[in-house]
Order: C-alpha cells, then structure tokens, then sequence
C-alpha cells in the first residue's frame, strides 16, 4: 500500500517565493527599487519643503535687513555731515538737510526694521533692533540739543574760517581762548 501524503506533491509544495525561480527574484528586486524611489522622493520632497522655508527667510529678512540698515547708516552719515557743517558755516540750509534726512530717510527705515522684527523668530535680533530704534531716537534727540545750545550759545563766536592765513588763525584762537574763560566762569 501507497500513502498519499497529502500536500507532499510538487505543486502542492510549492512556497508563495522561492529564491530559487527568477520570476520571484525580479519581483524582489523591482520592490526593493520601488522602495529605494519612495525613499529618494520622500527625502528629495523634505529637503525641498527645508529649501523653500530657508528662501522665504532669506527673501523675508536677510535681503531687506542690511538694506534698512545701510539706509539707517548712510543717513546718520549724512545728518552727522550736515550737523557738522551747519556748525561750522551758521548756513541754515545744513539744518534743513539734516532734518530731510531723518523724514526722508532714517525714520522710514526704521519703520521698515520695526516691521521686519515682527517676523524675526531669534529673540536677540529682536533686542537688537529694539536697541536700534532707542539709539536712533537719542541720536536725534542729541543732535536737536547741540543744535540748540550752537544757535543759543555759540553763534555768538562764528568758528568759521573764512581763509587759511594766519590773521583768520589768530583770530580764531583769540575766540577760542574767550570762549574757554566764559566756560570757566559759568562752571564757577
């Protein structure tokens, strides 16, 4: 007598993959394929999405930031040139220029830097600009005093040298040692 064993036949012992039919083993390597494309499309999309919030910021506030603060400087700059020569000429069209320059410039770039600190997202750039805007602000504020006290107190001794000669340098130091007597006397 035979035995028949039931699920002992070839085809009954065929396994769902086997290693040993190439049919199994290019469906092997086709998923693994697939699978190593889902990973590089995965990992290609993440960086993608890092990429375009990196070039948001940038164009948000790295681009704009240095420009602001270039028109904050370079204005400074000019208001402190032009201080400096309506102290030294008396000329009012120096005043004038300087006052153009903080309505024109330096205070529209720090309302444009005010703006850009609200989407900053480091604390410290926030003080920083904070400090900025408080500095700007004591810096004109200095400047109307000095402002006062020349057209209040020095307008009095027109420092100006009209030419290079010596009599205008005497002059000039005969006015500089009275002014120092007076500054002597006020102190006292």
């Amino acid at each position: 007598m035979s035995e028949i064993n039931v699920g002992s036949s070839p085809a009954e012992r065929r396994k769902w993959f086997d290693f040993n039919r190439i049919k199994d083993k290019l469906v092997l390597i086709v998923v693994i394929i697939i699978g190593i494309l889902a990973l590089i499309t995965t990992v290609v999309s993440f960086q993608n999405v890092k990429t375009r919030a990196v070039l948001d910021n940038i164009s948000a506030l790295r681009i704009p930031v240095p420009i602001v603060t270039a028109d904050i400087l370079s204005g400074a700059n000019r208001v402190s040139a032009s201080q400096r020569a309506y102290m030294m000429t008396g000329d009012k069209k120096y005043k004038e220029e300087r006052l153009h320059v903080w309505r024109e410039q330096i205070r529209p770039a720090a309302i444009k830097l005010n703006e850009l600190k609200k989407i900053m997202k480091v604390a410290e750039h926030r003080e920083i600009v904070d400090h900025t805007i408080e500095q700007l602000n004591y810096y004109e504020k200095l400047q109307d005093e000095i402002d006062t006290f020349f057209e209040r107190e020095l307008k009095d001794f027109d420092l100006t040298l009209v030419g290079s000669d010596s009599i205008s340098l005497v002059n000039l130091a005969s006015k500089v040692e009275i002014k120092n007597k007076l500054d002597q006397e006020q102190d006292t």
